[in-house]
């Protein structure tokens, strides 16, 4: 997925979709755009058709429009972040459900600042486009994301530069989200504890700023950590303790640790659990899925 951010003029970008984001009063580029239109935008909101609320959301057709459709995405009542990221959610789930190869963003009616905005159309685009894949024996291959690039729009120069900074930032978040969510979907006899060293030591290949540790049952066995080493004792996959260090910042300055339990199958307690659900104790490891999924996004920033 390639994420660019503009300044151009907007009537002037081609593109299959254009993704406007307003509430049922029409200003700035949406107006210029319904004008263009000739009032086809404002006829729908009178008809009924959109009412502009946070999160609604109506793909259109119009013939004439730079974009071959249309999909209006309502921010009235978008007060906070977390409304402002819901109704963003909305508008790249509904964009991801067309056949949109490229897509044009309007970065107006929701948030004044670009770079955050932006950000987080290029996470929540990369979070809905994630697909669950295993295949260990030839299974069903995943369906093509159709969607391969996405330009956010804003009238600025200055505005543009915000957002391509906020899209590359947004992007690696959502990588990394999609990281912890694979590493927790897997099965738990794919993803065990050997399986997660080689994902370890995998990230840091070729990364100057990346090294991982790992511990096997016997280096554990010297430090004498029986704890530990008492929660593997009944399975036949062996433990591992796994470290991955990001140095970003100058030696000396104080680290932030990031501690994940990665029990890849907990199985405490379970003659007294009932059947239904036990396949979810997989999840017992997304603690440590989601440090890797915060060292995959630190890697793709190049955060300091």
């Amino acid at each position: 997925m390639e994420f660019t951010a503009s300044s151009a003029k907007l009537l002037n970008i081609k593109a299959d979709s254009l993704i406007l984001t307003t509430g049922p009063q029409l200003q700035n580029s949406a107006a210029e755009l319904d004008q263009s239109l000739d009032g086809a935008i404002s006829s729908l909101i009178k008809a009924g058709d959109f009412n502009g609320k946070t999160g609604e959301t109506l793909v259109i057709h119009i013939p004439g429009a730079a974009g071959k459709r249309i999909i209006l995405l309502g921010t009235q009542g978008a007060s906070t972040p977390q409304k402002q990221i819901n109704a963003i959610t909305a508008g790249a789930k509904a964009l991801l459900k067309t056949a949109s190869k490229k897509a044009v963003w309007i970065g107006e009616g929701l948030a004044d600042d670009n770079e955050w905005q932006a950000s987080m159309v290029a996470r929540s685009i990369q979070t809905a486009s994630y697909q669950y894949i295993c295949q260990p024996s030839g299974g069903k291959k995943p369906k093509r994301q159709k969607l391969n690039t996405l330009i956010y729009w804003t009238a600025t120069k200055a505005g543009a530069m915000a957002a391509k900074k906020g899209l590359s930032y947004g992007h690696a978040v959502g990588n990394g989200m999609n990281t912890a969510r694979q590493l927790g979907n897997l099965p738990a006899n794919i993803c065990t504890p050997s399986y997660l060293a080689s994902q370890a030591k995998a990230l840091a290949k070729g990364q100057a700023k990346v090294t991982t540790t790992v511990l096997t049952e016997a280096d554990m066995k010297k430090l004498k950590m029986g704890s530990l080493l008492s929660v593997s004792a009944g399975s036949d996959q062996p433990a591992k303790l796994i470290t991955i260090k990001y140095q970003g910042a100058k030696i000396g300055v104080k680290p932030i640790v990031l501690v994940g339990k990665a029990v890849t199958f907990d199985t405490g307690g379970i003659s007294l659990k009932p059947g239904g659900g036990m396949d979810e104790m997989k999840y017992d490891m997304c603690g440590g899925a989601s440090v890797f999924g915060v060292i995959n996004a630190l890697i793709e920033s190049q955060l300091p």
